[in-house]
Formats: structure tokens, C-alpha cells, sequence
């Protein structure tokens, strides 16, 4: 993770290593928001840690 700011405000970097390679996305802070939402429901579906 890391944050790269331009004329338009700050973004967050996330970096995810795949199987093909690393996947860098750029998310400002509403993006960010609706993945931490989607994570949550995600990991609802999955069920309780084992």
C-alpha cells in the first residue's frame, strides 16, 4: 500500500500479487470505501474463521 497525490487530492495504491503477476490499483477514498464494503460482505458469505 502506498498514497501518490496529485492535482486532484491523494490516492491509495494497493498492490495485489497474483498468480500473473502484482496488480497495483489507484483508489480514492469512495472507491477505497466500497471495497472495504464488499471485503465485509465477502467474508460474510465465507463464514467464521476455522
Amino acid at each position: 500500500m502506498a498514497t501518490v497525490k496529485d492535482d486532484k487530492g491523494v490516492l491509495g495504491v494497493l498492490s495485489i500479487q497474483t498468480t500473473e503477476g502484482i496488480l497495483d490499483i489507484a483508489l480514492d477514498r469512495e472507491a477505497a470505501d466500497a471495497i472495504m464494503t464488499a471485503i465485509s460482505s465477502i467474508k460474510t458469505e465465507l463464514g467464521p474463521e476455522s
